[in-house]
């Protein structure tokens, strides 16, 4: 676990990562905000300038892994204000949930999928994708594949539901 944002960009420095980079934050209109949450979650704010903008400053949270990589833990832009981002960081903070991207999972109970509509048999695995809030409950977002486009797949982050993790 980080103690600072700055800890997190020395780490990803180290490992080569361009992330923090000021041409990088530049080219995205990328601000990191301060604050860290749980030791890992971080927020981040853009702001698109393509063509019919500039559009509205957007907010994601992002999650640093131990070895300085970053990954959104939000959906890209998901927050209309800062406030509501570091609501979500600190929900996640406060479930350190133990789920990465591209760690597989095994989901141990039937679930649906959001693309094809298909019910997915219990013990199919798939690859975390990010994490998400619907009705006050964390939800982890699981791509499953096994050679089908199942595409994305809303799990409840319990014991109950997620019993094998492998890192990716």
């Amino acid at each position: 676990m980080f103690n600072s944002v700055g800890e997190i960009m020395a780490a990803n420095a180290a490992i080569g990562g361009h992330y923090f980079d000021e041409d990088t934050l530049r080219w995205f209109n990328d601000r990191v905000l301060g604050d860290l949450y749980g030791g890992r979650y971080f927020i981040t704010s853009e702001q698109n300038h393509g063509s019919g903008g500039p559009y509205p400053r957007l907010y994601s949270v992002q999650e640093a892994a131990p070895n300085g990589s970053i990954k959104n833990a939000s959906e890209f832009q998901a927050f209309s204000t800062a406030a509501q981002a570091k609501s979500f960081a600190r929900r996640l903070a406060e479930a350190d949930l133990p789920f990465s991207e591209y760690d597989t999972v095994q989901i141990d109970v039937p679930c649906v999928s959001t693309t094809t509509g298909d019910v997915l048999p219990r013990g199919t695995a798939g690859r975390v994708s990010h994490y998400t809030e619907i009705a006050g409950v964390l939800i982890v977002v699981v791509n499953m594949g096994a050679g089908k486009d199942w595409g994305p797949v809303n799990v409840i982050p319990d014991a109950a539901t997620i019993t094998e993790k492998h890192g990716g």
